[in-house]
């Protein structure tokens, strides 16, 4: 999906601003965002650039510490010795019912974010292997791939201009048996321009679409 943006306004940011930025990164993607292959970590909503952990671990420790340092001026107010195990215990609980609070309002959290997910994966209902294989990359991109499949032999090798971040890696992937290496007989073009030095090895081949083509070696 493209979006343009038409205006822009460029103002000295300040405590309003910084807050009104926290919240939009926390409702915004980066907040939202659930990433199914991780296994080894939770990933968390991020709030003014930092996970929402972070927060919610401070303001447990600063709960507990108001509410103990609450019940030892109790005590010491009416001039009698703090009985340490009857603090320990209600601070406890206090911590105890702290934590459920938090731990229930980030389960809110995680459910609302897999409802987005569950949202966002509708699109692949109904849909066979191929559509699917289409709507999951970015633009054009898996159509642009067929063609190189259709174009470029299974034994041959190719090198590419690929912008890095997933489409690079999945070239590799798609074209399998096809090897990547430098100086291929193939070289597959996406969206980035290929440095003058490599370029000059290549001639025009095959075009996909303007800024989308395979150049094959001289």
């Amino acid at each position: 999906e493209l979006v343009e943006i038409k205006q822009a306004k460029i103002i000295k940011g300040n405590l309003l601003t910084t807050i009104q930025s926290g919240w939009q990164e926390f409702w915004g993607p980066r907040g939202r965002l659930v990433i199914g292959s991780t296994i080894n970590t939770m990933q968390s909503s991020n709030l003014f650039g930092r996970p929402i952990f972070v927060y919610i671990y401070w303001l447990t420790g600063f709960i507990i510490l108001i509410y103990l340092g609450r019940e030892i001026f109790k005590w010491t107010s009416q001039k009698k010795s703090p009985p340490l195990e009857k603090i320990i215990l209600k601070t406890g609980k206090a911590a105890f019912i702290t934590v459920i609070i938090f731990w229930g309002l980030l389960e809110i959290n995680g459910l609302f974010n897999n409802w987005l997910q569950f949202k966002g994966d509708l699109q692949y209902f109904g849909k066979s292997y191929e559509e699917k294989l289409v709507i999951a990359n970015t633009g054009d991109f898996y159509h642009f791939i067929r063609f190189c499949e259709n174009n470029i032999p299974p034994e041959s090798s190719f090198d590419m201009s690929i912008p890095p971040f997933y489409n690079d890696i999945k070239a590799r992937y798609y074209l399998y048996p096809r090897k990547y290496e430098k100086n291929a007989p193939f070289l597959v073009v996406y969206d980035m321009a290929p440095e003058e030095d490599l370029s000059a090895k290549y001639s025009s081949w095959k075009k996909f679409r303007e800024g989308a083509y395979i150049l094959k070696k001289r």
